[in-house]
């Protein structure tokens, strides 16, 4: 059974699963389209070609991390290989967030982490070792070996979804 958030054109939730505790307590409803934007928004800042994805970390002090996809700085910033795979060195959107958390040393347990695209098996494992909560995405993207990461750790993840009542 798929778990997923919906908003109507209002922010309104709808026809979704409840919001639980855990997650109300770190992020108040009205402000997960907000956080998402702000993925999506980040994601812009990548350079790729082939995906841009930006990840939002957001803590139970209300303090905001970005990321999103590229090379490590210094590096060439060329995301993908002539034959036009990915570079294997490039940092993916929630490790980047991540890093940024370890380097400012914030505490990371408890957060919640809003992505553009469902994480891969190894950011799952890098957001559950860090004590990340939940995870809300918006693109499909994901493997059975990340949800099964994330079920081993008790991480919440649900599907962000926007509504198009217009049509």
């Amino acid at each position: 059974m798929d778990r997923y958030i919906a908003f109507n054109e209002d922010l309104e939730i709808e026809g979704s699963t409840p919001i639980p505790e855990g997650l109300a307590r770190v992020v108040m409803k009205k402000h997960i389209p907000f956080y998402m934007d702000l993925a999506n928004r980040t994601a812009g800042l990548s350079v790729a070609k082939r995906r841009r994805v930006g990840a939002v970390i957001v803590t139970e002090q209300r303090s905001l991390f970005l990321g999103y996809n590229g090379m490590p700085s210094g590096m060439n910033n060329v995301c993908e290989l002539p034959d036009g795979s990915t570079n294997p060195l490039v940092i993916h959107a929630e490790a980047n967030a991540l890093d940024k958390m370890a380097r400012e040393g914030v505490h990371v347990e408890g957060s919640v982490c809003f992505t553009t695209t469902y994480p891969c098996p190894d950011c799952a494992k890098r957001l559950c070792a860090a004590g990340v909560k939940y995870v809300i995405y918006q693109e499909r993207y994901h493997t059975h070996l990340a949800q099964e990461i994330f079920d081993h750790y008790g991480v919440g993840v649900f599907e962000y979804k926007q509504l198009d009542l217009r049509g």
